[in-house]
């Protein structure tokens, strides 16, 4: 999970870089990330931290450095990430589908049908089709990737249900709030203020499938800022509140799903000779690959699988060791499934 984590947020950072570069605009701020760590584990932690991490990717800091990063009186110390910050993700969505790329070099342009649900996908000769209720494709071609969260699973199967688990955030007035000047993060987080507002979050609600922010939520997450912050002064009325819900989507392992999709008709109908298989000899479905499962690290974790799809479809080397892609398989449940005899 570290290393993963690791190697997905240090690409994230490059690529949103040389997006900034190229002139796209990305709403985001490189104001620093400090994770607070409880007193009680700051001594395992300074002995992980001896080990040498480079100075521009995490510290160690105690709860005197700390403060003096986040400018504000913290619970305890902890990990700073130099290099983080915060990002409104509508930006990023906007610098990726912006044309460019292979579009400059005369591919035609993508086409967004936003809004359009998907009832079923279905593969006819070499081309996978999108389909609407009605039968009618919205969309053709070779390849597909199914990058749609939770609902991954009703159009095809990884031998695994996946967890949906409820996020609200809270919108509190800057002017109720003494926020820090740096992202900080612990029993949740609290981001600098930004346009009058500060945002706070967030909560973990299993088997709740509300859409709609509620006043429970708004004070769950005061309480988080609380925690963090000692002197914040949060003056805030938790049923003025407003707010924002979302729902993660969480594998058994809580590592994301990246990669092709296994064939799991084929291979229940094969199981006996798959008992002691690899991830390897595992059957795929042609053209179908998935990138979801993201738990609450979408926007560090998406980057990277973009470019291992892209090195999966293209045949070129992947971006991870082997042992870290195939942490990440869709096919990893039913490996295991396999070898247990439980197809």
């Amino acid at each position: 999970m570290s290393r993963a984590t690791r190697n997905g947020f240090l690409y994230a950072v490059s690529r949103w870089d040389a997006l900034a570069q190229a002139g796209a605009e990305i709403a985001w701020a490189r104001c620093g990330v400090l994770q607070l760590v409880a007193e009680r584990d700051q001594g395992d932690i300074a002995d992980i931290a001896a080990q040498g991490f480079p100075c521009d990717y995490a510290q160690f800091l105690d709860r005197d450095q700390a403060e003096i990063r986040a400018g504000c009186r913290l619970s305890s110390g902890g990990w700073w990430f130099s290099g983080g910050g915060w990002m409104r993700p509508l930006s990023l969505l906007a610098a990726q589908l912006a044309p460019g790329g292979s579009h400059a070099r005369g591919a035609p342009a993508p086409t967004l049908h936003a809004g359009t649900a998907v009832h079923a996908i279905e593969r006819r000769g070499r081309d996978w089709h999108a389909l609407a209720a009605d039968g009618r494709t919205i969309a053709a071609a070779p390849v597909l990737v199914l990058a749609n969260s939770n609902d991954l699973t009703r159009l095809a199967g990884v031998a695994q249900p996946l967890q949906q688990i409820r996020g609200q955030i809270s919108y509190v007035p800057a002017a109720n709030l003494r926020a820090p000047q740096v992202v900080l993060t612990g029993n949740g987080y609290v981001l600098p203020a930004s346009d009058g507002l500060v945002v706070a979050g967030s909560t973990y609600d299993r088997d709740d499938d509300d859409p709609e922010p509620r006043l429970q939520s708004h004070q769950s997450n005061l309480q988080r800022v609380a925690q963090m912050l000692p002197d914040a002064l949060c003056q805030a009325d938790a049923g003025a509140l407003d707010g924002a819900v979302g729902f993660r989507c969480v594998a058994p392992d809580r590592m994301p799903l990246v990669g092709a999709m296994p064939d799991l008709a084929a291979a229940r109908a094969q199981k006996a000779a798959l008992s002691g298989a690899h991830l390897a000899d595992l059957p795929r479905l042609p053209g179908l690959y998935c990138a979801s499962a993201y738990a609450s690290r979408g926007l560090v974790w998406s980057e990277l699988a973009g470019e291992m799809l892209a090195s999966m479809i293209e045949g070129e080397p992947l971006p991870l060791e082997v042992d870290l892609a195939a942490a990440l398989d869709p096919g990893r449940f039913l490996l295991k499934q396999a070898r247990r005899g439980r197809l």
